[in-house]
């Protein structure tokens, strides 16, 4: 049988397709087809979850927490972030995030300044309003300047401040719009024991006074201080046994019937010049008083 041979000018158009198509593969280098698309977005972690930890809500402020970003270009460590809040839900993409007005408020602008843990980080947002709802959202960039934003977040702020690690609070006195807080704490706003805040914001007021030991009692001096009585025996590392003057800047007074109680103070009042103190005590001032004494409320001596 004689086998049929098909005329070449019928397969010469296949032959030229595959030749052209192996031509444009030899141009190809292979790091081409690997090659990181740098207009790509960076991609917020976990999601671009951000968490708000309703136990860190205060009037004033809460905290927030997100996961590192990634990028197919810049390391991590090289992205950028920045942080709004807003009063009205208008950040809801990154052209909104990055406009002005409209309540929106830059909390923290681009930085890669920040502290990740197991790949995620936290901020303290601060100075708002106290019982207002706020949405919050960051904003993440690449070296190319390539942006994406994380998932919007909402809370509302606590119409009264928290008081955390809190046992008990034995005594409260008020003077305008400051409060003396006293009791058994280790912690409200940086104090422990005793505290000065603000009657509107729950702020501490003054510098910190370090009290050894729990608070019982305090009554204002009449010049923006308090007098204050309690289980402690020293203020500022300066002994003080259970009963002292606390200066309205929160600074330790020099007032004091030398050598205090010898046991607990439990109330005080003031009246015509003289602080009266009862509590467990049977020495007062070095000298035995049962229970109850008097003493001069600008010298400090006993009546």
């Amino acid at each position: 049988m004689k086998r049929k041979h098909i005329p070449f000018i019928f397969i010469l158009p296949f032959i030229i397709t595959i030749l052209i198509s192996c031509e444009r593969n030899s141009l190809i280098e292979p790091d081409d087809l690997n090659t990181p698309d740098t207009m790509a977005n960076p991609n917020p972690g976990n999601g671009g979850i951000i968490s708000i930890d309703s136990n860190l809500v205060q009037n004033t402020s809460f905290w927030i927490q997100w996961s590192e970003a990634s990028d197919s270009t810049t390391e991590k460590k090289d992205l950028q972030y920045k942080i709004v809040v807003s009063t009205t839900n208008n950040i809801r993409i990154v052209e909104e995030a990055e406009s002005a007005g409209g309540g929106r408020q830059v909390v923290k602008d681009w930085t890669n300044d920040l502290c990740w843990t197991d790949g995620s980080t936290s901020w303290e947002i601060v100075g708002l309003t106290r019982n207002t709802p706020y949405y919050v959202t960051v904003l993440v960039k690449d070296l190319e300047g390539n942006k994406n934003i994380y998932n919007l977040a909402t809370v509302t702020t606590k119409a009264y401040h928290n008081v955390p690690n809190v046992n008990s609070i034995n005594t409260m006195a008020v003077e305008g719009t400051t409060i003396y807080i006293g009791g058994k704490f280790t912690q409200i706003n940086g104090a422990a024991f005793g505290a000065v805040l603000h009657s509107e914001t729950a702020q501490q007021t003054v510098a910190t006074t370090k009290i050894s030991g729990d608070v019982y009692c305090a009554v204002p001096d009449g010049a923006g201080g308090w007098y204050i009585g309690g289980k402690f025996t020293y203020i500022n590392a300066i002994p003080r046994n259970r009963i002292a003057r606390i200066n309205a800047d929160g600074s330790l007074h020099a007032w004091y019937p030398t050598g205090g109680a010898d046991n607990i103070v439990r109330t005080l009042a003031v009246s015509n010049g003289v602080v009266y103190a009862g509590g467990a005590f049977t020495l007062f001032g070095n000298l035995p008083f049962y229970r109850i004494a008097a003493v001069d409320a600008i010298t400090g001596e006993l009546w």
